[in-house]
């Protein structure tokens, strides 16, 4: 694990001990050039993470000059191109937290980390 890499996992458990945390996100984690997707700051860090720590789901996002740029113009690359793959990231993680903050409601744990909002879906 890089230095700022291990600062960061543990500015983040550290600062938030006893809180469930539901997911791991990467970002910036790579590009794609020439068919190929280039990790300049190495490849598998978020894996070593959620491992460490017991993170249940990890999510990734691209270095993505389009990315920066959309949300710089106010339209967000969610909405510029919805079917994209930074969209569907975005829609999974979303997915994702619903899920994760529902199991924990049922687990009884929502009590002990009162700051979690009661999600509640309906049809």
């Amino acid at each position: 694990m890089s230095e700022l890499g291990s600062y960061s996992t543990w500015n983040i458990t550290g600062t938030y001990r006893g809180v469930p945390c539901v997911a791991a996100i990467e970002n910036m984690s790579h590009f794609d050039a020439d068919g190929k997707s280039h990790y300049p700051f190495g490849k598998g860090l978020g894996s070593e993470v959620v491992k460490q720590f017991g993170i249940p789901n990890l999510f990734d996002f691209p270095i993505r000059p389009t990315l920066s740029a959309s949300g710089d113009r106010g339209v967000p690359e969610v909405v510029a191109d919805p079917l994209g793959e930074v969209s569907k990231t975005f829609q999974e993680l979303g997915i994702c937290v619903v899920q994760q903050c529902a199991k924990i409601h049922q687990q009884g744990l929502i009590e002990s980390c009162g700051w979690l909002p009661l999600i509640s879906l309906s049809n």
